[in-house]
């Protein structure tokens, strides 16, 4: 049962609970994540974490249910151990099918996607075409948490620069501290100076080409959960004045 003033996870909720949250507010946030490496300090679970806290938050405020988060993700250009992968299309599909679903079941026509992975977005793309395409009253957005607002990706990309690869850095290492510290280790956190990719390159490089620790990013030793919590707050903070005013948008014609 939920209640309210409390983040709404839509897997918790019994079906008439979810019928009728349906009808009252007629919208959900499904996070779609990774399983995959972050460097030999953080766990697998960061692309999957960071998201799905901030659209708790979000759901806290709004009373918009948030959906378990899809993972894993597309990963095949992380080889080191640990990392599970799908392919774009497989990802595609699956998401397809949820939102088919929360369509079909419970009438929703309002789905905001939160990728927490950058090389998802491909596949969440072609989901939002093919929703379009398929249902056209269907409402759907898909954003990457980190990089909707200029203001949050300052902070969570201070130390990559060149903006085009950060991973395991400060910003994420940061959320993670704010998150779940249990599952931190700062003693195994890497400054990059060997393996900095931050150089000028045209090509999209897989992560062992880029990286020795899996590490991207210049500054992840210095990351604190006071940053991570001021990251996360301002993307929450970004966010809500913009998903108010989505839950009440209609299409002009």
């Amino acid at each position: 049962m939920y209640k309210k003033g409390e983040p709404i996870l839509w897997e918790k909720l019994t079906w008439d609970e979810a019928e009728q949250i349906s009808k009252e507010v007629g919208m959900v946030i499904l996070p779609v994540g990774s399983i995959e490496q972050h460097g030999p300090h953080l766990p697998l679970n960061v692309d999957s974490s960071i998201n799905y806290e901030i659209a708790k938050r979000i759901s806290k405020q709004t009373g918009i249910p948030v959906l378990p988060p899809i993972q894993p993700g597309v990963s095949q250009s992380h080889h080191f151990p640990g990392t599970l992968y799908l392919r774009p299309e497989t990802l595609t599909m699956l998401l397809y099918d949820v939102c088919r679903s929360l369509y079909e079941k419970s009438g929703i026509k309002k789905i905001l996607i939160i990728n927490g992975h950058m090389w998802n977005l491909g596949a969440i793309l072609a989901i939002r075409d093919n929703v379009r395409c398929d249902f056209p009253d269907i409402q759907i957005r898909t954003l990457n948490w980190w990089d909707f607002d200029s203001e949050v990706y300052k902070l969570v990309a201070s130390d990559c620069p060149l903006g085009r690869n950060l991973h395991a850095n400060i910003g994420e290492t940061a959320c993670m501290l704010a998150i779940s510290p249990e599952l931190v280790d700062m003693e195994k956190a890497r400054r990059l100076e060997v393996d900095n990719p931050e150089f000028e390159h045209f090509w999209d490089y897989r992560e062992e080409q880029m990286t020795k620790s899996g590490v991207m990013g210049a500054a992840a030793t210095k990351a604190t959960a006071e940053l991570g919590e001021r990251i996360i707050s301002l993307a929450v903070n970004k966010l809500l004045p913009q998903i108010k005013k989505a839950l009440a948008e209609r299409p002009r014609y």
